[in-house]
């Protein structure tokens, strides 16, 4: 089997609002998502049991959420989130997949 991630290429979102990246996929066996930004830090993951969280000590810490969906939330979005996010699905045997979205922020 293999995974097949879908997202939305670009976002655009004003500043202070929140911003929503959707990550869909399609395999079986989904064992975790990870959601990074720019040169692959990751800002949050959420697993199969149901547990997410934000990663702590990046820009993003405390500002992210990742929905049942798969949606990744960044609240309170900065012209510095402005970056390039990867969601990245794990499926043990079924293998990996992965899809990145361009956050564009508008206002200053």
């Amino acid at each position: 089997g293999a995974i097949t991630v879908k997202v939305t290429p670009k976002v655009e979102v004003n500043k202070g609002e929140t911003a929503k990246l959707p990550c869909t996929y399609t395999g079986i066996n989904l064992q975790d998502v990870v959601e990074s930004q720019g040169l692959r830090t990751r800002v949050g993951f959420r697993e199969n049991s149901g547990k997410q969280m934000s990663d702590p000590g990046t820009p993003l810490t405390g500002r992210v959420n990742i929905e049942e969906n798969l949606t990744l939330n960044i609240m309170s979005v900065k012209p510095s989130d402005e970056l390039t996010y990867y969601c990245q699905v794990t499926a043990g045997k079924d293998g990996s997949g992965e899809g990145s979205t361009k956050l564009e922020v508008f206002g200053t």
